[in-house]
């Protein structure tokens, strides 16, 4: 393939009316993607503060005193202790605290259907109850279905964990 040198290329002057309509669409272009960025920037802001939630401190006690144990740290440890729960995948979990203090949690399962729900949540209600006494201390409220509500938003024919 031959290529001319740059020297040999015809160049073309623009006509007045052609840099006028080149003009034209450049502002075009800025304006629309000004508009564009505006009409995204709040979705953007909404998923950031969703992606990067801060985590609050929770009250615990021990014999040797009082600490802080972060909400994400619970909710971790959580996790981890109702994962081997066979037919059951936790979706979400939620820590509620007033002034620092816990006072319940909210659990969010998937669940395999046919086994029964109730002797399941009362599975992950105890699992739940005994983790947040070893990381809190004793002054854990007890396990109430108000305190400690387990919610199946979701049941399927499959294993949930293998979805």
């Amino acid at each position: 393939m031959a290529m001319n040198p740059v020297h040999d290329v015809p160049q073309q002057a623009p006509s007045v009316a052609g840099e006028a309509r080149l003009l034209a669409a450049v502002s075009e272009l800025r304006d629309h993607t000004d508009e564009r960025w505006v009409e995204i920037a709040d979705d953007m802001l909404v998923n950031i503060l969703r992606r990067s939630r801060p985590s609050h401190p929770v009250r615990a006690e021990t014999p040797g005193g009082e600490f802080h144990v972060s909400e994400l740290v619970l909710i971790t440890a959580l996790r981890h202790a109702l994962d081997p729960i066979a037919r059951c995948e936790i979706t979400d979990i939620h820590i509620h605290s007033e002034r620092g203090s816990y006072t319940g949690i909210t659990i969010v399962a998937t669940a395999q259907i046919p086994h029964p729900l109730i002797p399941m949540a009362d599975r992950i209600r105890d699992i739940a109850q005994d983790r947040l006494r070893k990381i809190l201390g004793t002054p854990v409220p007890h396990v109430t279905v108000e305190a400690m509500h387990v919610h199946f938003g979701d049941v399927t024919k499959d294993n949930p964990k293998l979805r």
